[in-house]
C-alpha cells in the first residue's frame, strides 16, 4: 500500500476539542483523506471482510437483545434485570460501530486525557467503541419509575363512570400504601411507581363514602393503565315505628326494597341492610300494623335512623 503523503497545513487542519479534564479528541478532516489515493485511504479488501463480519454480528445481537427488552420488558423489569441486558446491548453496539468506522472505512481517531497525575493517550477503535458506550449511557437515563393511572368505573364497564371527583385509590407498593383522588373522569394518576413493581400482584382498593371494590382485590400491573370496577355499598335503613301519641307500635311489618322486617318490642325499632345492586338515590318504605292506616315513606340508604308515624285506623 503506497504512503498517503499529507500537506504540510495537516497539524494546522486537525480539529481538537478539550474537555474539563484536560481531555483532547482529535479527527482527521475528510478532506484530507480525499486527497489520498484510494488505496490509501481505505483498507483492502482482505482486511476489511473480518471487520465488515464483526460489526454485523455485533449489530445483530445488539438488536435481538433490544427487541427482547422490548418484548419481555415486564419479566425483565420484575427480575430487574433491564439495565444489564441494555449494557450488553450497548456493549454490541461499540463494537460494531467501531469495527466499520476503523475497520472497513479507515477513519481514525485518538484521544488524549491527563487524569491522577498521569496520560491516558488512546487511539483507533477504542475511541469509537468508549463514545458509544459512554453516549449510550449519557443519553438513556434508567427508567427507576413509570406513570401509573387506575380508572375507577361502575358494574357497567369501563365507559360507567360512577366516581366523578371524589373518592381516591389507594395500591400498596411493598411496605408503603400510597393514595391518590379520583378526577372528573374517574381516573387516580401516580406519577411514580416503582419499576420493580411491573408484573407484580397489587393490592388496590377505593375509598368512597357510597361505593366500594371487590375486598381484598389483586390486579396484575401489566401495563401504565388499570381498571377496576367499583359497586355500591350495601346500606342500612333503620329507625322506630310510632303512633301519633309517640308510642312504639312493636309488631308492624315494614317493606323496603323487597325486603321485609318486623318491629321489634319494646320500642318499635327495626333495621333491614340492603345489597348495593337493589339500591337507588331514595327507596319507598312501606308500614303495616294491625289497626293502623298503613303507611308510605321515602328514605334515603344509609341515612340517620328515623320514627315513622301510623295513623290509627278508625
Amino acid at each position: 500500500m503506497k504512503p498517503c503523503i499529507l500537506p504540510q497545513s495537516f497539524d494546522n487542519a486537525r480539529y481538537e476539542s478539550s474537555g474539563q479534564h484536560g481531555a483532547t479528541l482529535e479527527l482527521l478532516p475528510l478532506d484530507l483523506l480525499s486527497r489520498c489515493p484510494d488505496d490509501a485511504s481505505m483498507p483492502p479488501l482482505r482486511t476489511m471482510v473480518p471487520f465488515a463480519l464483526i460489526s454485523l454480528v455485533s449489530t445483530l445481537l445488539g438488536g435481538a437483545i433490544l427487541a427482547t427488552m422490548i418484548w419481555k420488558a415486564d419479566v425483565l423489569a420484575r427480575f430487574g434485570l433491564t439495565g444489564n441486558l441494555y449494557y450488553f446491548a450497548l456493549l454490541l453496539f461499540g463494537l460494531s460501530v467501531a469495527g466499520i468506522l476503523f475497520g472497513v472505512l479507515g477513519s481514525y481517531a485518538k484521544y488524549k486525557s491527563k487524569n491522577f497525575g498521569g496520560l491516558l493517550e488512546l487511539g483507533g477503535p477504542m475511541v469509537g467503541f468508549l463514545i458509544t458506550v459512554t453516549l449510550g449511557f449519557y443519553l438513556v437515563r434508567n427508567q427507576a419509575t413509570f406513570a401509573l393511572t387506575v380508572f375507577v368505573h361502575g358494574p357497567g364497564g369501563r365507559q360507567d363512570i360512577v366516581l366523578r371527583n371524589s373518592g381516591e385509590v389507594v395500591i400498596d407498593l411493598g411496605p408503603d400504601r400510597v393514595s391518590k383522588p379520583i378526577g372528573d373522569q374517574g381516573q387516580a394518576f401516580f406519577p411514580a411507581v416503582p419499576s420493580s413493581f411491573r408484573g407484580q400482584d397489587l393490592s388496590i382498593s377505593v375509598l368512597s363514602a357510597e361505593y366500594q371494590a371487590k375486598p381484598d382485590q389483586k390486579v396484575t400491573l401489566e401495563s401504565t393503565s388499570l381498571y377496576v370496577a367499583v359497586r355500591r355499598k350495601d346500606a342500612r335503613v333503620a329507625g322506630r315505628l310510632q303512633d301519633a301519641q309517640g308510642r312504639p307500635i312493636p309488631g308492624a311489618t315494614i317493606h323496603v326494597a323487597g325486603f321485609t322486617a318486623t318491629a321489634g318490642p319494646p320500642d318499635g325499632r327495626f333495621e333491614v341492610f340492603i345489597p348495593g345492586d337493589r339500591l337507588k338515590g331514595d327507596l319507598e318504605l312501606s308500614a303495616f300494623a294491625p289497626t293502623y292506616v298503613p303507611g308510605r315513606f321515602h328514605v334515603v340508604p344509609g341515612g340517620n335512623d328515623l320514627a315513622f308515624t301510623l295513623a290509627k285506623d278508625r
